[in-house]
């Protein structure tokens, strides 16, 4: 007898464990996030997603906490705080360009001055 089939065709799939959905979907969440925030070459900007990614991971760290070793654990809170690091760097506008020095006493042109008798 060979092994029952599965709608897909193939022998029977294993679905992944709720710990395994959870830590893809973080994996994920964090790809998508750092990818939006624009800064690598190529992407594209959409800060609004990336504030969503933020929210969905920091929502499903808590049940990571159990679900994982201690030292896999502090690498995606690490993973966070980087993203929440790129996506303030990300909002932060340019530091202005340098202004023009201001003219010196000396080299400045010298208001024309209104007098009863003409401009001086």
């Amino acid at each position: 007898m060979s092994e029952p089939e599965q709608p897909g065709g193939g022998p029977e799939e294993r679905l992944p464990t709720a710990a395994e959905a959870l830590l893809s979907s973080v994996h994920l969440l964090i790809t998508i996030g750092f990818e939006a925030t624009g800064l690598r070459p190529g992407s594209s900007r959409d800060l609004a997603e990336c504030q969503r990614a933020i929210d969905g991971v920091r929502a499903l760290m808590p049940l990571l906490e159990g679900a994982l070793p201690a030292d896999a654990y502090r690498e995606y809170r690490q993973a966070l705080a980087d993203l929440q690091m790129a996506y303030a760097e990300a909002v932060t506008p340019p530091p202005a360009a340098e202004a023009a020095p201001e003219p010196s006493a000396e080299t400045a042109e010298r208001p024309k001055i209104w007098t009863p008798r003409g401009d001086v």
